[in-house]
């Protein structure tokens, strides 16, 4: 079944039109998996349901999985639910909705952040936490900026990469010419913190305002939420990132710039 897709041996058939069509190397495996799901469910190309849900072999589920790796995801994940609940939503809409049609949507608007609703309360309850943890440290970055003389330390851009179709895992992301913290999910629905800070960090913002913000850090993700709390890098350029992301501002409406008054 999934497997013919791609193995000549098992099927020395051209492609169809439909499997032709699919011509992005990068969001191929994505697009085959969902094709692969909706095929799964009983649903045919034209997008009718035939009622015959697919009896997978050992080599079919070994296909899917080795297709998840090729998509990105390296764990369980709730992948093959949110494509069927989202095909029989949106076909309520649209009735001529054919699978190629939607697997090709479905991979653009696709977020990690969409896996959440399958996620068991009480890791909801953590990415609350950890969400309202990053909204913290935001207000916290802000503060120590209104102390500092220079106008580019006292700027920040705040990115919704939610916005951005190439982007699965990030949600928001602070980036100042000092330190970069995001917030992000994995694959499982699970959010985390994610903190770099320049090489020159001190020298920017002084050892006293760049022990507290570090502090910080691990005071607003205690317990359960620590795990979850990672060290991008120490040493990073965040010069370089913050002037780049300056750059995209003015194309990419989802990044803005916020200067600091200061105190």
């Amino acid at each position: 079944m999934f497997g013919k897709l791609f193995n000549k041996k098992e099927n020395d058939r051209p492609l169809s039109k439909e499997q032709e069509s699919i011509t992005n190397p990068e969001t191929l495996p994505f697009e085959m998996l969902v094709l692969t799901y909706l095929e799964n469910y009983g649903i045919d190309k034209f997008g009718n349901i035939t009622g015959e849900k697919v009896k997978l072999s050992q080599k079919d589920i070994e296909w899917i999985e080795l297709t998840l790796k090729a998509a990105g995801f390296y764990s369980k994940t709730f992948i093959e639910e949110l494509v069927i609940e989202e095909w029989n939503q949106l076909k309520e809409k649209i009735e001529n909705l054919t699978p190629l049609t939607f697997s090709k949507e479905f991979v653009k608007q696709y977020h990690n952040t969409k896996i959440e609703k399958f996620a068991p309360d009480y890791l909801i309850e953590r990415n609350k936490k950890i969400a309202t943890a990053y909204s913290y440290l935001i207000i916290t970055i802000g503060k120590i900026q209104g102390w500092l003389d220079d106008d580019g330390l006292r700027t920040r851009i705040e990115s919704d990469f939610r916005q951005r179709t190439s982007i699965k895992s990030t949600i928001s992301q602070c980036t100042t010419p000092f330190c970069v913290i995001s917030l992000g999910c994995d694959e499982m629905g699970r959010y985390n913190l994610v903190y770099s800070v320049d090489h020159r960090f001190q020298e920017m913002i002084s050892e006293n305002f760049a022990s507290t913000l570090i502090r910080r850090i691990y005071e607003f993700t205690p317990g359960e939420m620590e795990p979850f709390v990672r060290i991008g890098s120490l040493h990073n350029d965040c010069i370089q990132l913050f002037n780049q992301l300056i750059e995209k501002a003015k194309t990419e409406t989802y990044h803005k710039i916020i200067i600091n008054e200061k105190h």
